[in-house]
């Protein structure tokens, strides 16, 4: 490495309007999607801060991958079987997950399954 370089990396970073800093001391971080949890134990984090922007950097020897037992549906799905059945959110909800549960992937009417099924499993139910 060239003599010099980090300073000279500092100043570049001032000219773009970045400032880059370690957070200390961060036990864990977990990342969530609608499948599954992304868990980093004892990670090294670093912040770089742009005008409008914070980039995180996550850094570790390993993680752990967890799968959700319970899927996650976006508001729209919920407010679409909701409006259809004519029933509350946390019923629509419930509903879509029991769905979820009931089919599986090798059915060829998965996707149509999981978002009718609820409106036709409330609307038997509550007539």
């Amino acid at each position: 490495m060239m003599r010099g370089g980090n300073r000279e990396m500092r100043r570049m970073m001032d000219k773009m309007g970045l400032d880059m800093k370690e957070i200390p001391n961060v036990q864990e971080v977990i990342i969530k999607t609608d499948k599954k949890e992304i868990i980093v134990s004892k990670p090294s984090v670093t912040e770089m801060k742009a005008k409008d922007n914070s980039i995180f950097t996550v850094t570790a020897d390993s993680y752990e991958e967890r799968e959700l037992d319970v899927p996650i549906f976006s508001d729209e799905d919920i407010q679409l079987v909701s409006q259809q059945a004519g029933v509350d959110e946390e019923k629509a909800k419930n509903a879509l997950e029991e769905s979820q549960r009931r089919s599986s992937p090798s059915n060829s009417t998965f996707n149509f399954w999981i978002i009718f099924w609820p409106y036709l499993f409330l609307k038997t139910h509550l007539n």
